[in-house]
């Protein structure tokens, strides 16, 4: 194997560096490659269909809605999607959620998908969140998020909860996090 020591690459204007068919360009084999700013660099996506009941207007459960990235880059931004299934069984009930990194509360979102009906209650909507993070590491960082029921009167809502009735069925939350270089 022959080594090429080069300071830079470039072709005349309208022309295209190649990589010969059936050859690879292996850019990470060495050294590191420094995509441009707002790249993609990686996706990582989870998805939870596990049954979460909160009854409590005071403390947070996790809602099994979790994932991990190792940024590339500590300079990185991290783009947090999630699609939160949820059920709201009480009249003039919301919930109110946490996004965390780590242990530590990012965006904090109050009283989504409320139900205001005087009777009956109940309700099944996605609640979709999305928060651009800057975590500035390299090492691994973990998003999840943690909810409750918000308002004075006892209450349930049921994350990955699909139906509007007490025997929900389950449904799909997900979490994609997508690494943009900065």
């Amino acid at each position: 194997m022959s080594t090429l020591t080069v300071k830079e690459l470039s072709a005349p204007t309208g022309e295209v560096i190649k990589i010969a068919a059936g050859k690879t360009l292996d850019l990470k084999s060495q050294g590191t490659v420094k995509m441009p700013a707002g790249s993609v660099v990686q996706v990582v996506n989870a998805t939870t269909a596990t049954k979460v009941t909160s009854t409590s207007n005071s403390t947070w459960v996790d809602t099994t809605v979790i994932a991990s990235i190792t940024p590339l880059y500590s300079d990185s931004k991290i783009l947090i999607t999630i699609n939160q299934h949820v059920g709201n069984f009480t009249s003039g009930l919301g919930g109110d959620y946490n996004i965390l990194r780590g242990s530590t509360s990012i965006k904090h979102y109050t009283n989504y998908s409320r139900v205001d009906e005087v009777t009956g209650g109940q309700i099944a909507t996605v609640c979709t969140f999305t928060v651009l993070d800057s975590p500035s590491t390299t090492s691994q960082v973990t998003y999840k998020t943690q909810g409750k029921h918000r308002g004075t009167n006892s209450g349930t809502i049921v994350f990955q909860d699909n139906t509007s009735g007490t025997a929900g069925a389950l449904a799909e939350s997900q979490i994609t996090l997508m690494e943009i270089a900065q």
